[in-house]
C-alpha cells in the first residue's frame, strides 16, 4: 500500500516519539507483581524499544521490537541486541521499522537474510486538532462516559481485552490508564445495552494527542460506537490544547484496518507515515 507522506520528517518523528512513550507508559504501569509473575518488561536498545509479555508468548501485538525513525539511527547492531533479548523470552515477536528512513533498508535486509517474514505493517493517520469536524452522517443512539476514577480502570481494561481478543491477563497494560494524568479514557453504551461495549483512550503529550485502545465488542460493531468515541476525543483533545491528533492502525487484519481507516478519513485524518513489519517465531534459528 503506497502513499506519499503529508507531514515532513521532523513532525513525523515527534509522532513516533509520542507513540513509543505511550507504549512504554502502558508497560511500566503494570502492577509490580504482574511484572514479576507474567514477564511484563520493556527495554531500549539504542533507537529500538522492545516490549514483552512473557506469559503471552504467541501474542505478537504485545511482543514487539519497534524502531524509531531518526535519520541514520536504525542500526543493525542495536537491532541484533534487541532481537537477542526478545529470543531469550521464547516468545513470537515482530519487528517494526519506519518506512522511508535512513538505515531502514539496511535493517530490513538484515532481517530478510535471517529468515524474518514480511507481514502487514502499521499506518499512522493524523489531523489538525483545530480543524472543524465534518457533520455526523448519523446520530449515535447511546451514551459516552469519560472515566476519571482509578477504580474504573478494571472494567475499562477487561472490556478492552475482550473486544481486542486479548487474554484477560493483558488487562495489566491498561488498567491504570484512567488514573494517569496524561491519559483520558472513555467508554460507549449504545441504546438497548445494559453494559458498555466499546472503549477509547487519548494520551496527550505536549501539543500532540494519540488515540489508542480503540475496541468494540464484536456483537456491537456497526452501531456507531467507534465514530462517536472518535468525535468525542477529537473535541476534548482540541479543548485540551492539542495541535495535532494521530492514531496508528495495524494492517494485519485487512477488514479491521479498512474499517478504522474509513472512520478516520471521514473525520479529516490523512495517512502520514507507515512502518513495515517483519515476524519470526521465537524458536526458529537465527543466522549469526
Amino acid at each position: 500500500m503506497g502513499f506519499e507522506p503529508v507531514v515532513e520528517l521532523e513532525p513525523a518523528l515527534e509522532l513516533e516519539r509520542v507513540a513509543a512513550l505511550a507504549r512504554r507508559q502502558m508497560w511500566e504501569s503494570a502492577a509490580p507483581e504482574a511484572i514479576e509473575e507474567w514477564g511484563v518488561e520493556v527495554q531500549r536498545f539504542g533507537p529500538f524499544e522492545a516490549t514483552v509479555f512473557g506469559d503471552l508468548p504467541r501474542e505478537c501485538r504485545l511482543n514487539e521490537v519497534r524502531g524509531r525513525g531518526e535519520p541514520g539511527a536504525v542500526d543493525p547492531g542495536h537491532l541484533a541486541d534487541a532481537v537477542e533479548w526478545m529470543r531469550a523470552w521464547e516468545v513470537e515477536y515482530r519487528v517494526l521499522l519506519p518506512d522511508r528512513r535512513s538505515g531502514a533498508t539496511e535493517a530490513g535486509t538484515w532481517l530478510d537474510e535471517r529468515g524474518y517474514e514480511r507481514r502487514g505493517g502499521r499506518v499512522a493517520f493524523a489531523r489538525d486538532a483545530a480543524a472543524p469536524l465534518p457533520p455526523a452522517t448519523e446520530a449515535f443512539d447511546g451514551e459516552l462516559f469519560e472515566l476519571t476514577e482509578e477504580w474504573e480502570g478494571e472494567g475499562f481494561s477487561i472490556l478492552a481485552c475482550e473486544a481486542l481478543g486479548l487474554p484477560a491477563i493483558a488487562d495489566q497494560l491498561t488498567i491504570m490508564l484512567p488514573s494517569k494524568e496524561s491519559w483520558r479514557c472513555y467508554t460507549a453504551l449504545p441504546a438497548g445495552e445494559e453494559m458498555v461495549v466499546a472503549t477509547g483512550a487519548t494520551m496527550i503529550e505536549g501539543d500532540v494527542a494519540l488515540l489508542a485502545v480503540d475496541a468494540t465488542l464484536r456483537r456491537a460493531r456497526g452501531r456507531g460506537c467507534h465514530r462517536a468515541l472518535l468525535r468525542r476525543r477529537l473535541a476534548d483533545a482540541a479543548e485540551a490544547g492539542a495541535r495535532i491528533v494521530f492514531a496508528e492502525v495495524d494492517e494485519e487484519d485487512p477488514a479491521s484496518f479498512e474499517a478504522a481507516r474509513r472512520n478516520l478519513l471521514e473525520l479529516g485524518f490523512e495517512q502520514v507515515s507507515r512502518s513495515s513489519c517483519w515476524q519470526r517465531p521465537a524458536l526458529a534459528p537465527t543466522a549469526a
